[in-house]
């Protein structure tokens, strides 16, 4: 997986408890989950896609929370 910067992605739960920590944590913007899932009820994370998922396809159809940034997401100086 590439991450690409402005862009949300999806991580597994390993992999977003090793970006909270150093080195990492001052990189990242994070987003808990909403209402958090038990790691054992949670389904298995497909590690391997490379699609961008839709917040609908893991929190229902009628989710409506999640909104899409429109435009830079830096701001008009650019980012960094």
């Amino acid at each position: 997986m590439r991450l690409v910067r402005g862009q949300r992605a999806a991580v597994c739960d390993k992999t977003y408890q090793i970006y909270k920590r150093d080195p990492y944590a001052d990189y990242f913007e994070f987003v808990d989950p909403l209402v958090p899932i038990a790691l054992e009820d949670a389904g298995e994370f497909d590690c391997l896609r490379a699609v961008p998922r839709h917040p609908k396809e893991t929190k229902g159809l009628e989710y409506d929370v999640t909104t899409e940034v429109v435009g830079a997401a830096c701001g008009p100086s650019g980012c960094c």
